[in-house]
């Protein structure tokens, strides 16, 4: 049986059957939605008719859509994963065919029990750098493989070009959408959550971050009230940030009378399913999710797309909205992007500029900065748009002026301050809040207005009403006298961990847990020798500090540390007193101490000497063992040991590796 291919399709058949004859590894790129699954079947089909050929995929879902694809082409094909028989869909199970759909964790264990391939075809390739997908690669060095992907690159922004030498690349978004084979869309941006505060791993946003900036019930409150008037009745998928960030969408779109349902990585096959087709029918109108349906899931159906997870992953970000791209007659998709996807991306029709060498995101940012992809969100509806003297969703007529640049260097409208409100710095300083604690309490529910500013008589009334402790209320005209602890460790330049210490040792402070200048001036001044210096039963010359300690003695902080775990002398207050340091160190660690010969500075650490001529550690121990100068205890001259490296060695001293009285020894 063969399947009729859209011409852009058997286009890129063409190209990639002409690149496996020179290069035997192609990457095949098309974007989400554009039948790639569809395009590899027919691929597999002709190959299968005389060469084993397997089909790697990561998740239960595409292996799933692979097997179904497979069956309406009538290609025989065998299942190797966990539960092969439950995922049948209409065909027979046949692990005698040619043709294998197989998981990759399941085929790294058992690749010996199978006929090798001569074809393989990897779907979702970007993947491909982890150790399991690499190793498999490199295992078949003589077949033909054929990456799949809508995003050749890495989330690190590496290319894939030590895997696959050659890339065929597809119609764009934009393209398909000209085509009529993806839907059109219209996307808002209705709130913009301050990710400043989440951290980075990996090259991703840290999920507990995500989860504590989306889970605020002014985001998941915004996303309920921005659907229930701009597309309401609309089947819509969820994208969440956590399995409970999920659930809490589904409660509250719940608590609006707005059928909903909540799906994870741990959910039933057949629970999914059954989901999946009360949304079809109506039955539900929200599917939140967490951890699925951004790969192997087609939903022509679905109607908008609400974003609520933020990522600096382009692939994620594609195959979220990819989901609802899925083309229906007559049907134009709403993305809803709470999470600010469109700052860190752009648009989802950009053109996408790939590159199997990397740096494609690098170059991305380039263009926002030169001004190839700058966008507007419009003030009145929050349609997110390319620039245009007018918004096309609602009409508003921007008005002339200057536009600041922010992320990414991508164009946002700066419009005048909405009249009673103020911004959330001009906010923080009139309620005596920081930066920081603001953004907590906005969090907690502070109304903000446009997600940039404060109405100032809400934002009073709000934190009157919901706090009662001063620091956490708009006071005009603050106590005489008082003033927080971060502005009392400001004005006497104490670090904040430092001043909140101060405070439990005693620093004189109001009830409500301000500081009493005056006070606190005079106990700071009785009582910070005793706490932050020397200590008071001791001469200051006789004790340092531990940094100063390590320092005069020659050794790592880490080591005096040990040392002190270990018994070393300490005062009340952890300083150490200078001769019963050394003496200790004397008895106790004397191979740590500079050597006793006429001169200790001109010996140092193995450690030292090795980042001196930037040599791995174990080199100079290595070295010692064939002639390298060192003292008894093991310490290197510094002057002999690079005379020595210089002579016995094939590396060359770098000249700032000298001391600086011997510099001539380099020429």
């Amino acid at each position: 049986m063969m399947v009729e291919l859209f011409d852009y399709q058997r286009k890129a058949l063409q190209e990639v059957n002409a690149s496996l004859d020179e290069h035997r590894r192609v990457v095949l790129q098309m974007p989400t939605g554009s039948g790639k699954t569809v395009t590899a079947a027919e691929f597999v089909r002709r190959e299968a008719q005389k060469h084993v050929v397997w089909f790697i995929c990561h998740r239960r879902e595409i292996i799933r859509q692979a097997s179904r694809a497979f069956s309406e082409l009538g290609i025989r094909h065998g299942i190797i994963a966990p539960d092969a028989e439950k995922m049948r869909l209409g065909f027979a199970f046949d692990p005698t065919a040619r043709v294998k759909i197989a998981s990759i964790q399941t085929l790294a264990n058992r690749v010996d029990e199978f006929d090798p391939p001569a074809v393989v075809v990897w779907d979702e390739c970007h993947h491909i750098a982890a150790d399991s997908w690499a190793r498999l690669l490199a295992r078949f060095p003589e077949a033909k493989h054929v990456g799949l992907t809508a995003t050749p690159e890495r989330l690190d922004g590496k290319g894939l070009v030590t895997w696959f030498p050659e890339m065929v690349l597809g119609p764009s978004i934009r393209q398909l959408i000209d085509k009529g084979r993806l839907a059109p869309y219209r996307m808002f941006a209705p709130t913009e959550p301050d990710m400043r505060s989440a951290r980075i791993k990996l090259g991703d946003y840290l999920q507990a971050d995500t989860e504590r900036i989306m889970s605020a019930p002014v985001i998941i409150g915004d996303a309920v009230e921005h659907y229930k008037r701009a597309i309401p009745a609309s089947r819509a998928l969820v994208f969440a940030t956590s399995v409970a960030a999920s659930l809490a969408v589904v409660e509250q779109f719940g608590a609006e009378g707005i059928a909903a349902q909540h799906v994870d990585g741990t959910t039933p096959d057949e629970v999914r399913d059954e989901a999946i087709s009360n949304l079809v029918a109506g039955k539900i109108k929200i599917l939140s999710s967490y951890g699925v349906f951004t790969e192997g899931v087609d939903v022509p159906e679905v109607d908008a797309v609400i974003l609520l997870r933020p990522t600096k992953s382009l692939q994620l970000y594609l195959q979220m909205i990819g989901r609802g791209l899925r083309y229906v007659p007559g049907k134009v998709l709403t993305i809803m992007d709470h999470a600010g996807l469109y700052h860190e991306h752009g648009l989802p029709d950009a053109d996408w500029q790939w590159s199997l060498e990397g740096g494609a995101r690098n170059r991305r940012v380039e263009a926002f900065r030169a001004g190839a992809e700058r966008l507007r969100k419009c003030p009145n509806c929050k349609h997110v748009h390319v620039p245009a003297a007018t918004c096309a969703q609602c009409g508003f007529d921007y008005p002339t002026g200057r536009y600041a640049e922010q992320f990414d260097g991508i164009l946002i409208e700066v419009g005048a301050i909405p009249p009673g409100c103020e911004t959330f710095s001009a906010f923080a300083r009139h309620a005596g809040i920081s930066r920081t604690g603001l953004r907590r309490l906005i969090a907690k529910g502070l109304p903000v207005v446009d997600g940039r500013y404060v109405a100032t008589a809400d934002g009073e009334g709000w934190l009157a009403s919901n706090y009662s402790a001063r620091k956490y209320q708009a006071v005009p005209e603050p106590i005489i006298g008082h003033i927080s602890l971060a502005e009392f460790g400001r004005r006497f330049s104490i670090s904040g961990t430092a001043v909140r210490g101060l405070a439990k040792r005693g620093l004189p402070l109001d009830r409500d847990g301000m500081v009493i200048i005056d006070d606190a001036a005079r106990w700071l001044k009785e009582n910070w020798n005793s706490i932050k210096r020397a200590p008071v039963d001791a001469d200051r010359a006789e004790v340092l500090n531990k940094t100063d300690f390590a320092r005069l003695a020659g050794i790592s902080k880490t080591l005096l540390y040990r040392s002190i775990s270990a018994g070393m002398p300490t005062t009340s207050n952890g300083w150490i007193r200078v001769q019963d340091g050394l003496d200790w160190l004397k008895v106790e660690n004397r191979k740590y101490l500079p050597p006793r010969v006429r001169n200790p500075a001109e010996f140092e650490t193995r450690t030292n000497f090795a980042k001196r001529i930037g040599v791995s550690q174990p080199m100079p121990a290595y070295w010692a063992k064939r002639g390298l100068p060192c003292a008894p205890n093991g310490w290197v001259h510094i002057q002999r040991g690079l005379e020595w490296v210089r002579d016995n060695t094939e590396l060359v001293v770098p000249v700032e590796a000298w001391p600086p009285i011997h510099q001539e020894a380099a020429e």
